[in-house]
């Protein structure tokens, strides 16, 4: 059985253009932190990017 994860909430406030603003940049830093751990593990691993992404 997979482990459960806790997911990040990203809190925002302020005018629509404002929450956005704050939502792209914190799904940003998210994106740049999952890839890095993806790159590490393919490189540890030496499997592909794409094969880590395939299993989930």
């Amino acid at each position: 059985m997979k482990e459960a994860k806790a997911l990040k909430v990203i809190k925002c406030q302020g005018t629509d253009y404002e929450i956005g603003q704050q939502y792209g940049k914190a799904c940003r830093e998210i994106f740049h932190l999952s890839n890095e751990r993806i790159n590490s593990f393919s490189q540890q691993c030496q499997i592909s990017k794409e094969q880590i992404i395939a299993s989930g």
